[in-house]
């Protein structure tokens, strides 16, 4: 198989593979309606209505990888489907809305600059129509609101005030010991910085030490959306900048679940034995925390919150096959009351749900979960992916946080408690 893209007749020699089992139908609409166009050609003898669909069927596969999860045959069809993108992306010219995933450092650093313009134009419904017309968002998808002051920004204002956890003698305790550099990611850095600054006072109160090296996307958007090229470029600018400190003791920690993802799964893949040095060294933040805490390496000293909260499982989440170690953390909080909202997609991720070809039809796959945080009746929200808390935004119309945010919140010593 070429590394980077798949024809139209390897996806139809894959798809009718997999067209007996059907143990992936219920996951997306991507299954369903491929195999209602197989059933169609056989039962009225039409021809290459697959390959007719071809560039629209690829469209709504959006790599939450719980088919990879729940195939007995152990195929990757996430990976089919990416890699003929990436052949549909050559052979033609990406919309607008592509080109900003595959150049979403670039945009995303220049719309920052923009914020306080920026942000009022995003809400505004004329303008909103015209941008539906020009770059093909739905007008009603809530979008997720640019920082000016990045977290990078913050982050590197606050080291200038001394207020980062510093490097500790070895001699002052155990704690200081563990040592991590921080992979913050595009969502955190321009739409969340407040979770960042969440993740360096959480570590500042467990005693470690975290460094912050400039790096890029995690290669993720471009990857879903058909640009390997691209991704690839961004993997091996980050490898080069981490490997010095995972040679010199030092652990990655990433803040959501699509980039710890993403690093975990696909560098190698596409990076091969250049990527090896990865392997143990690469945690989901509350998944460090946790296992740290479970050693008794850590602690965690926690202060009451009485809040409502409503916990969703997110799909890369669950495609590490890891747990919940961000509601095993949240479950430590006195006074914390947790529902967890296991009803399967949110159904946005990459761009499905942003264009207006697929705005409705992400909120009908997101639907359950939306029920299910509704009749919870929470306080607030908690889910390990950005874009599952936009989706619960869109759809419950209510705040919806990364899990450390809340931890911050209820940890004695962060300098967030209520």
């Amino acid at each position: 198989m070429d590394q980077e893209r798949v024809y139209p007749e390897k996806f139809r020699e894959q798809v009718e593979s997999c067209y007996s089992c059907g143990q992936c139908e219920s996951y997306c609409p991507f299954f369903p309606r491929v195999f209602s166009l197989l059933e169609e050609e056989e039962q009225y003898g039409r021809e290459r209505l697959l390959e007719d669909a071809y560039g629209g069927l690829l469209e709504l596969c959006y790599d939450c990888k719980l088919c990879k999860i729940a195939c007995p045959f152990k195929y990757d069809l996430p990976r089919i489907v990416i890699r003929a993108k990436a052949g549909v992306m050559r052979n033609g010219k990406p919309p607008w809305i592509k080109t900003i995933f595959q150049k979403v450092d670039e945009v995303e650093s220049i719309l920052g600059w923009f914020a306080p313009v920026l942000n009022p134009l995003l809400r505004n419904q004329s303008f909103r129509k015209i941008l539906q017309r020009m770059a093909g968002i739905h007008r009603d998808r809530i979008l997720p609101t640019f920082y000016f002051l990045t977290f990078r920004m913050r982050a590197f204002l606050q080291a200038l005030s001394g207020r980062l956890p510093k490097k500790k003698k070895r001699t002052e305790s155990k704690e200081s010991l563990h040592k991590v550099i921080y992979f913050y990611g595009c969502y955190t850095n321009h739409h969340r910085p407040q979770e960042g600054m969440a993740v360096l006072k959480v570590l500042q109160a467990c005693g470690i030490e975290v460094v912050i090296p400039a790096h890029r996307c995690c290669g993720l958007p471009q990857v879903s959306e058909g640009f390997p090229e691209d991704a690839r470029k961004n993997m091996a600018c980050n490898l080069s900048v981490w490997k010095k400190y995972v040679a010199a003791g030092y652990d990655i920690i990433v803040t959501t679940s699509p980039c710890s993802l993403t690093i975990k799964q696909e560098y190698p893949e596409w990076l091969g034995s250049d990527a090896d040095f990865l392997k143990g060294h690469v945690f989901e933040v509350t998944e460090y925390l946790l296992q740290l805490y479970g050693k008794g390496e850590i602690p965690l000293p926690m202060t009451s919150l009485n809040l409502r909260v409503a916990y969703h499982v997110p799909c890369h989440l669950k495609a590490q096959q890891m747990g919940m170690p961000s509601l095993e953390l949240l479950r430590l909080v006195p006074g914390l009351k947790i529902e967890v909202i296991d009803r399967g997609c949110c159904g946005l991720a990459g761009c499905m749900g942003y264009t207006e070809d697929t705005f409705d039809l992400s909120m009908e796959i997101g639907s359950p979960m939306i029920k299910g945080i509704r009749e919870s009746l929470p306080d607030l929200a908690v889910s390990d992916c950005p874009k599952c808390n936009l989706q619960i935004q869109q759809g419950a119309g209510l705040d919806a946080v990364h899990p450390i945010e809340l931890l911050a919140r209820g940890m004695k010593g962060s300098g967030l408690e209520s």
